[in-house]
């Protein structure tokens, strides 16, 4: 089941491609309806914002479904709240896992393993983001604490741009712009985007306090 934007449903449908699985799609993501799809048709895997699982839990149609075959279910694009795996466990009795990727990086980057509870940051109360996917090498720049990347999923550039490459790729080594740690089991808790702010009106906000507002409609 897919039900994030083009680049994400682009990177989903490449698992199914290559394992032979069918891949169910909806003109746009809907909780009714993806949960109907799941309900009916068993689907076992899918990566999603949080909202979504949020979506998924707080919809009285959807709550109404069996999710309970959707046990390999991750979620990206934003940091996961202890209290949502949590949530969504109980409604399932499956765990929610963390995947993290970027444009940049065509693909996750770092996954947490299938069946193992990602640990809390308890600086950021956020979920860690999993551990590095085959060939890839993560470092914490030490001045600023940035995850940087490097892997075969990493783009060389930037088209045309070739300022923009040197500054976010030198030597090939991707800085994602999110700040994080590195424990000693190898998960990366990301605690906060170094670059993260949205802009309305001529104001400007920070994403994480954006986040939070919204949350709490």
């Amino acid at each position: 089941m897919t039900v994030l934007d083009a680049f994400r449903a682009h990177v989903v449908a490449c698992s199914p491609m290559l394992t032979g699985a069918p891949l169910l799609l909806a003109h746009r993501f809907d909780a009714a309806e993806a949960a109907r799809l799941v309900d009916w048709y068993g689907a076992t895997f899918t990566v999603a914002a949080a909202t979504a699982y949020t979506a998924l839990m707080n919809a009285p149609e959807a709550r109404a479904r069996d999710l309970s075959s959707l046990t390999k279910a991750y979620s990206g694009g934003a940091p996961v709240a202890p209290a949502t795996a949590a949530a969504w466990e109980e409604l399932t009795g499956a765990l929610l896992h963390t995947v993290y990727g970027l444009t940049e990086t065509t693909s996750p980057s770092h996954m947490a393993p299938l069946g193992v509870r990602p640990p809390v940051d308890p600086a950021s109360g956020a979920a860690a983001v999993g551990r590095d996917v085959a060939g890839t090498t993560t470092r914490i720049l030490p001045d600023t604490g940035e995850i940087a990347i490097r892997g075969p999923q990493v783009v060389p550039g930037y088209w045309g741009r070739p300022e923009e490459t040197a500054a976010a790729l030198p030597d090939g080594e991707l800085r994602t712009g999110d700040v994080g740690v590195l424990d000693d089991d190898g998960r990366r808790p990301t605690r906060r985007r170094a670059r993260s702010s949205c802009s309305r009106s001529c104001r400007t906000a920070s994403g994480k306090i954006l986040r939070r507002e919204l949350r709490g409609r």
